[in-house]
């Protein structure tokens, strides 16, 4: 059975030999307060910087051949923020991956004839503010798929991904043992007592689960240092890479 926010917070006060509170959301309490804020600051941490992949999905859908626009995050991946994964991006139909845009400007229709692929053209993905863009337009019926990745943690009672923290009955989708450890390690951080060996297990749990969700991608929290290229996913079948 998942544990709410209610039970995470509690366990973790326990731990950090904190006064187990009543509720959590609603809480006057200063310690309830600076828990549940430090909770979802370490939350959207470590969601936007750890190689979940309980937080990554795979997602198709059918090209219109009216737009080079493909919808919103929300739209294709039923997640506001969510983006492509690299190398995960593919013309299903056509057998063609489809590669992320080397250029800033929001047209990029230039950068596409490569006549070595199976149809003459190399796709790119774009993505901007509104959406994700797929250069030249695509071909109506076919199909397309990638895989993508969040920093939606939260589940809300009524099922929806979230990355923010809304009831004290929200559930989470990373894993709660491994969420209460590294909140500790967090909390006591952020008070000035010693927490690196906490910190440490926690970074080693993290990676553990990243490794048992089948998702290849390094784990790193130090400022500066970004996570390698996920695994490349190809669906089955003959493909012209360009």
């Amino acid at each position: 059975i998942p544990m709410s926010l209610l039970t995470v917070i509690q366990k973790a006060a326990i731990g950090l030999g904190l006064k187990k509170p009543s509720t959590v959301w609603s809480s006057q309490d200063k310690t309830t307060v600076q828990l549940l804020a430090l909770f979802e600051e370490f939350g959207q941490v470590v969601s936007s910087q750890l190689g979940w992949g309980f937080l990554e999905g795979q997602v198709e859908w059918v090209a219109t051949g009216a737009s080079t626009f493909q919808g919103s995050s929300l739209t294709l991946f039923g997640i506001a923020g969510a983006v492509p994964l690299q190398g995960t991006f593919f013309d299903k139909t056509a057998q063609i991956e489809i590669l992320a845009s080397e250029s800033n400007r929001s047209e990029v229709v230039q950068e596409v004839i490569n006549p070595t692929s199976a149809s003459g053209l190399n796709y790119r993905w774009k993505l901007d503010s509104t959406g994700i863009f797929v250069y030249p337009i695509v071909p109506a019926a076919h199909t397309l798929i990638c895989k993508y990745k969040s920093n939606a943690w939260v589940r809300t009672s009524g099922g929806d991904k979230s990355a923010i923290l809304s009831a004290d009955t929200d559930t989470f989708i990373i894993p709660e043992a491994i969420l209460i450890l590294g909140f500790r390690a967090y909390w006591r951080m952020n008070k000035g007592l010693p927490y690196k060996d906490l910190w440490a297990l926690f970074l080693s749990q993290a990676s553990q689960a990243s490794v048992d969700q089948r998702t290849p991608r390094e784990l790193s929290l130090d400022p500066g240092v970004s996570a390698q290229r996920p695994g490349i996913f190809v669906p089955k079948g003959s493909w012209n890479i360009p």
